[in-house]
């Protein structure tokens, strides 16, 4: 028994790697659908569409109620709209798609990248949980009709890594953080996933 137990200890550090490397992967494989799924939609509607994510400043400052907790979404959800179509629509909120997503736990998106993002502003959004819109000043990746980048210079991609956002600052699963980033092509809008790598600092 007293074997089985220390074999069972010694294996504890690589299962929680390959965890943690799978909640990555699901990060990677939902943002990059959510993406390509927001790139279409532009060009289909022929409007700006826009991956929208939650942030510490704009989000963060939103009053909690009873169907919408900052918290539970600041770095760690996103959403995609689109604006509306006056030719489709007589509403002039942006459009949702789909429902807003979570990463999976033990997971967050880096707030430095998210805040390096462009701020779309006069966007107005469903929060979760709620049918009524608020026009915010959100960052977001936006699309154009042609399926490219509104904003190429200022957008730099994504990045997620394994840890959480505590309100303050980002708090690494680990010492040295294991991140993945999502960089877009300038000209087309096409996402792309960068190799994992090894970084210190703030998150």
């Amino acid at each position: 028994m007293a074997v089985i137990g220390i074999m069972a200890a010694a294996g504890l550090p690589a299962l929680k790697g390959i965890t943690g490397s799978t909640g990555r992967t699901g990060a990677i494989n939902g943002l990059m659908s959510a993406l390509d799924q927001a790139r279409s939609a532009a060009i289909l509607s022929g409007t700006n569409a826009y991956v929208v994510f939650p942030d510490p400043v704009v989000f963060g400052a939103l009053a909690a109620t009873a169907t919408f907790s900052p918290s539970n979404y600041v770095l760690r959800s996103y959403a995609i709209f689109r604006d509306f179509n006056p030719d489709l629509e007589t509403d002039t909120a942006a459009i949702q798609i789909g429902k807003w997503e979570s990463l999976p736990q033990g997971i967050a998106l880096d707030s430095t990248s998210v805040s390096a993002l462009p701020q779309t502003t006069n966007l107005s959004l469903s929060l979760p949980g709620s049918s009524a819109s608020q026009t915010l000043a959100a960052r977001t990746i936006g699309f154009n009709a042609s399926g490219g980048l509104l904003d190429p210079a200022a957008t730099n991609g994504i990045t997620v890594y394994e840890g959480y956002w505590n309100g303050t600052r980002g708090v690494p699963a680990r010492p040295t953080r294991i991140v993945d980033r999502i960089t877009l092509n300038r000209f087309t809008g096409r996402a792309f996933l960068s190799l994992a790598t090894n970084t210190t600092g703030t998150y």
